[in-house]
């Protein structure tokens, strides 16, 4: 926060907002040492980061449609955070749903292909036309 005048109330105002930011990013840090709703946030598949810090960031009250990466079926999310995975791909490649980190906070060497999705794709029948 920058003040516009260079006076008493300015000085105390940026202090304050100095000071909250640092209280923040403590209570931040320490949720993400302690995870202390690991239970709610496994279960609404999101890693610490996105669980602990996203839940912070400003969103609008509008449900909005959007296309999983994985799968690419369409979705309706109650606001305009939508994720980038549905639940069902998320959970299934464990991962956060948010932000595709591995929800165990280790990285891989492979994505996990192994994992066998329900087929959402619809077969499309190709048509060759003998034109010269």
């Amino acid at each position: 926060m920058r003040t516009t005048k260079f006076d008493l109330w300015g000085i105390n105002f940026a202090t304050a907002c100095s000071n909250d930011s640092q209280k923040s990013i403590i209570k931040i840090a320490r949720e993400l040492t302690r995870d202390p709703d690991k239970e709610s946030r496994v279960s609404e598949q999101l890693c610490k980061w996105c669980y602990y810090h996203g839940r912070r960031l400003l969103t609008g009250q509008a449900f909005t449609s959007y296309k999983c990466i994985s799968c690419s079926q369409d979705h309706s999310h109650p606001n305009t955070g939508v994720p980038s995975l549905c639940m069902t791909c998320a959970a299934a490649y464990k991962l956060c749903k948010q932000c595709c980190a591995a929800m165990n906070g280790r990285e891989r060497k492979k994505i996990g292909n192994e994992i066998k999705l329900p087929s959402t794709r619809k077969k499309v029948k190709k048509k060759f036309s003998a034109s010269s």
